[in-house]
Parts: C-alpha cells; sequence; structure tokens
C-alpha cells in the first residue's frame, strides 16, 4: 500500500516535498518547485555572491496572452544573464519536467562557441552544482 503525503516548506517560496511512502521501497521525499520559485532562488543565490543578473519578465497582453517582447533572434534566450568580474554566464533555467525547446537549444549552443563564457542548463535537483558554480 502506497501513502503519499505532500509538506510545505515555508523556507522554499512555492516549493513543497512530496513524501511517498512506497510500502517495501521505503519512503522518498521528492521536492516540487515552480519554475518562477527557482528562479528567484537561483536569483537570490547569485545576488548573495555578489553577481550583476538580470532576467526578462514576460507580460500580459490585451488578450490575456503571457509574452515576453523580443526582437530578431530573442525567442529562446536564456533566463538569466550574469556577471561577475571576468566571468559571465547565461542560464536556462527548468522545472524538473521542464522541456527546453529548439529555440532554447539552439541559444544555447550558439552560446557555447563563444569563449571565456559559461552556459548552463540548470534544474532544482541541480542546486548544488548552482551553488558551486556561483561561488
Amino acid at each position: 500500500m502506497r501513502h503519499r503525503s505532500t509538506i510545505i516548506d515555508p523556507r522554499v517560496p512555492g516549493g513543497r516535498y512530496l513524501v511517498d511512502g512506497g510500502g517495501d521501497e521505503g519512503v522518498e521525499i521528492i521536492m516540487v518547485i515552480t519554475e518562477q520559485a527557482f528562479m528567484q532562488q537561483v536569483i537570490d543565490l547569485a545576488r548573495w555572491y555578489k553577481w550583476r543578473v538580470a532576467h526578462f519578465r514576460p507580460a500580459m497582453t490585451k488578450q490575456g496572452r503571457w509574452v515576453t517582447a523580443v526582437q530578431a533572434d530573442g525567442i529562446g534566450f536564456p533566463d538569466l544573464v550574469m556577471c561577475r568580474s571576468t566571468r559571465l554566464i547565461f542560464a536556462e533555467l527548468k522545472s524538473e519536467k521542464g522541456k527546453v525547446t529548439k529555440e532554447q537549444t539552439d541559444w544555447f549552443f550558439a552560446l557555447t562557441l563563444v569563449r571565456f563564457v559559461e552556459v548552463h542548463i540548470w534544474r532544482p535537483r541541480d542546486i548544488d552544482e548552482i551553488d558551486d558554480t556561483l561561488k
């Protein structure tokens, strides 16, 4: 018999733990966080380590659609641009199940060709790597 319960974690905006009592398999704790809450975590962490951070937020149109105003090849541009000293990072943030679009992949590969630029696709499970990268 499986038992699931959800625990709200007040330390993580929008975060909750899904506790899955999997019978013989034991207990599994899965961190569930929205992409927006994850974005705020990464921004807060970057600011903590004194990075300059840029993120371009979408806005709602009169028709009720959420869009980010871009021009030229802006579709798929990474979520965050961060710089500190001689380092420049572009980061695309995804929820655990979020899919990377073709346009995001195109930006990712184009940016990896640029010397001295770091490019990442991060998910909530990568938070330790993110912390190490931004230190």
